[in-house]
């Protein structure tokens, strides 16, 4: 599912305009990437949580290269709430 998708099915479910539907998408999005970022943590009640993790430097094979190194760095880490994870199961 594309966003346009996603936000054309949201705006049907609801009643609301794509216009209107985008707008709150895009500020939900704006407010979990700060919280995230600030945070380090996001908790959406049946959907999930996204975690910042730190991730070491290490050193990796890249076939035909020879060894990579992997600086250090922050990624997003998600994990999937029970009810989210019952319903794919499904």
């Amino acid at each position: 599912m594309t966003k346009e998708e996603f936000v054309k099915a949201v705006s049907e479910g609801c009643g609301e305009s794509q216009r209107m539907v985008k707008a709150v998408l895009e500020a939900a999005r704006k407010v979990i990437i700060s919280e995230v970022a600030d945070t380090g943590r996001f908790s959406f009640t049946d959907l999930g949580v996204f975690k910042k993790v730190h991730r070491e430097a290490r050193t990796m094979n890249s076939f035909g290269r020879g060894p990579v190194t992997s600086p250090a760095h922050n990624a997003v880490k998600f994990s999937a709430a029970p009810a989210f994870t019952a319903k794919v199961q499904d």
